[in-house]
Order: C-alpha cells, then sequence, then structure tokens
C-alpha cells in the first residue's frame, strides 16, 4: 500500500497480476473519492477488475462497500477521480448507457408482473437496441434455461420461492448482455440453505458466462468462498486487493484479519523484540521484532492447538496460558473460547476433519500453542 493508503491490484515483478494475461483492465478505478458534505466515505480507491473474473468487495457497514458499487453502476458519480469500462470514462454517463447491470439485494422485482415479463422488462424499456416482443419472447426463454427457471415464466412472482425470485432477477440483469455485473448483498435475503446453494450457483452462472462479476457483501465466508479476488474495504479505503488464499494467509493489516472473523487478535506492544500485554508477553519472529510501541498481534483460530499445561514445546512455537471459558460445536467445527491474563478473548478452532476435539474443563487452565511463522503483528491497536 502507499503511504496515503491506497491498494492496487496485487502484481509480480513484471507488474501483470498472476494468472491473467497483460492487457486492458474491463474496470478502472482511479484515484476516485466521494464526500458528502463533510463527510469522507470514499478515500483515494485504485483498482483493476479484468474480464470474466469474480471480485468480491468485503468490508462493515459504512466502509463504502455499497458506494463504490453506485459509482461504478452511475447512480452517482465521484467528487473527484476517473472511473473507467472498456477504456472509456464513464463519469457523467448516465447508468442507462454504461452497459452495467445491477442486482440488488431485495431483487426489486415488478410484484404485478410475471416472471416472464420481469425478465423482459428491460430488454422492452432499454435506451438503445430494444427489441420486438417476439425478440424479446426468445431471449426470455433463454433467459430462462440458463437460470435453471424453465416452465415459470408465467408465474408471478409472489407465487415462486426466494431462490427462484432471485433467479429472476438475474435473468432480467443478465437479459441485456451487460459488460460488468453488480451484486449488492445479493444472498443477504436469503436464508442459510439458500444462499449455500446460491453460492455455488452464482459462481457456476459466471463461468459459463465469462462474465465480469463485482459482488459486494458483508459477510467473509462468502467473499472468501466466490472471489477469483478479494477487495477488503476498510474506512474508505483498500486495504488489500489480492487472491483469497493470500488475503487469508497473510492480512496486510489487522482491520483485514478482522473483517475475515478468522483471527485472533490481541492488543498490546513491542518493547524489546516481544509483544507484550498486562501480565504476559508472546514471542515474534525476528521480521516483527523490528517494530516498537503499540501493536497487535494476530493469529488464526485454526492454528492454535490447545494442550495441557505441562506439555512441551517443539521448536519455533508460541505459547500462552490461559482460563478455558466455554465452547462452541457447530457441526464441522468446534471453537473453544479462552481468557488471556489480561482479560482479552482468545480462541482455538478445530475442523473436526482434521482434528479430533477436546474434552476440557471449564474454568481449568490450558497451554496454548502456536506457530511462530503463522503469528504476525501490526503496528497500532485495532479497534
Amino acid at each position: 500500500m502507499s503511504a496515503e493508503g491506497t491498494a492496487t491490484v496485487a502484481a509480480d515483478a513484471t507488474g501483470t497480476v498472476p494468472g491473467r494475461d497483460a492487457g486492458q483492465p474491463l474496470l478502472q478505478v482511479r484515484n476516485v473519492t466521494q464526500r458528502y458534505g463533510d463527510k469522507v466515505v470514499l478515500r483515494n480507491v485504485d483498482l483493476d477488475v479484468f474480464e470474466n473474473e469474480y471480485v468480491t468487495v468485503l468490508g462493515p457497514s459504512g466502509s463504502g462497500k455499497s458506494v463504490l458499487l453506485r459509482l461504478i453502476a452511475g447512480f452517482e458519480d465521484p467528487t473527484e477521480g476517473e472511473i473507467d469500462i472498456s477504456g472509456r470514462n464513464v463519469v457523467g454517463v448516465p447508468a442507462h448507457l454504461r452497459n452495467v447491470g445491477l442486482v440488488f439485494q431485495n431483487f426489486a422485482l415488478f410484484p404485478h408482473l410475471k416472471v416472464g415479463q420481469n425478465i423482459a422488462y428491460g430488454l422492452r424499456n432499454r435506451a438503445h437496441d430494444r427489441l420486438s416482443a417476439a425478440e424479446a419472447d426468445v431471449k426470455v426463454e433463454e433467459m430462462l434455461h440458463l437460470v435453471g427457471l424453465e416452465g415459470l415464466k408465467d408465474r408471478r412472482v409472489n407465487q415462486i420461492s426466494g431462490g427462484q425470485r432471485q433467479r429472476v432477477a438475474l435473468a432480467r440483469t443478465l437479459a441485456t448482455d451487460p459488460k460488468i455485473v453488480l451484486l449488492d448483498e445479493p444472498l443477504g435475503a436469503l436464508d442459510a440453505n439458500l444462499r449455500a446453494s446460491m453460492k455455488i450457483e452464482l459462481r457456476k452462472l459466471q463461468t459459463r458466462l465469462g462474465a465480469t462479476f463485482v459482488h459486494v457483501t458483508g459477510n467473509e465466508e462468502e467473499a472468501l468462498a466466490m472471489a477469483d479476488r478479494i477487495i477488503v474495504l476498510e474506512r474508505g479505503r483498500i486495504a488489500q486487493f489480492d487472491a483469497p488464499e493470500r488475503v487469508f494467509a497473510r492480512p496486510e493489516t489487522a482491520q483485514v484479519a478482522f473483517a475475515l472473523s478468522r483471527f485472533n487478535l490481541v492488543k498490546g506492544r513491542v518493547e524489546g523484540g516481544s509483544f507484550v500485554a498486562d501480565g504476559f508477553s508472546l514471542c515474534l519472529a525476528p521480521d516483527h521484532q523490528v517494530l516498537s510501541g503499540p501493536a497487535t498481534y494476530c493469529v488464526g483460530y485454526d492454528r492454535v492447538d490447545v494442550e495441557e499445561v505441562d506439555t512441551s514445546l517443539a521448536p519455533g512455537d508460541c505459547s500462552i496460558v490461559c482460563k478455558h471459558v466455554s465452547h462452541e460445536y457447530s457441526g464441522a467445527t468446534v471453537t473453544y473460547l479462552f481468557e488471556l491474563p489480561d482479560g482479552q478473548h482468545f480462541e482455538a478452532q478445530y475442523h473436526l476433519h482434521h482434528r479430533k476435539a477436546k474434552r476440557l474443563e471449564e474454568g481449568a487452565e490450558y497451554l496454548l500453542r502456536w506457530p511462530m511463522a503463522r503469528a504476525f503483528v501490526y503496528p497500532g491497536v485495532v479497534e
């Protein structure tokens, strides 16, 4: 990241994005800032998105992710900066002339229209290349087949399920052949089972179409599972933009680790080559020992082993003894909650197809250990 806190596409030494040919990005956002009065919602945002990519945008409420989507869609223009689509600056170009499709969280279907009429709406009412009724019918049938809703053309939208309504919303957007499909929390209105199945369906659909999807979400599992690359927004800035496995393996900031909801974040400070807090210290890898002052110690829940207090450590292990508070079983995993000597919480998560669950006594002390190489320290204290 630059000193101003902006981030760009992760590249290798040749300047190309890993796994992609060099060439003009389909979408370029350059130095975009968005203000509402005195409030800065996006600041100096730079990003490139290439053809056929599935990019997710992750961030908490207020991070600016939905504002970024509205700027790309053309519902607003940025206070500063430029947005290019296919090499053309579209700032000032109306939304309906950008060839960008948007799928809303609530699907925004017309309840008085049938499924087929909803899908045909954009085809019959767009500003250019309007289709005749017969041409629109052919396109509607093609879209129904694409999203697996054959036979539902004449149903009203209040007569189909939530998952089917989402597919209608997708079909309506895809029918106009947009260059970029923007999805604003598209799975947020669905129940857990539908969310799981629609994650797979959306990704399969994007691959089949060879389209470019930009998908905004506040759900870290969704963001990691679906993306070719993931943007993590934090207070209007891009904190990290990279492949999901890289973001997960090495968050660039404590805020990124916090957004992923998979890491212990311990507040303290670095002094004399160690991380210290009230009543305890944690070992640091050599490259982190150069830091000094307030800091945040970060280690993934699934990197932590729970042992008896007298267990011997292996070379390169970090450890701490702390009190077991409770545990949570969720089918595939069990998460153990501990209390550090200063009252901060610390978690260990066992994936049960990899590790056997532990029987722990509530209130008893245990030794927690993890590889030093898997722990990171960031300057400053994450809030």
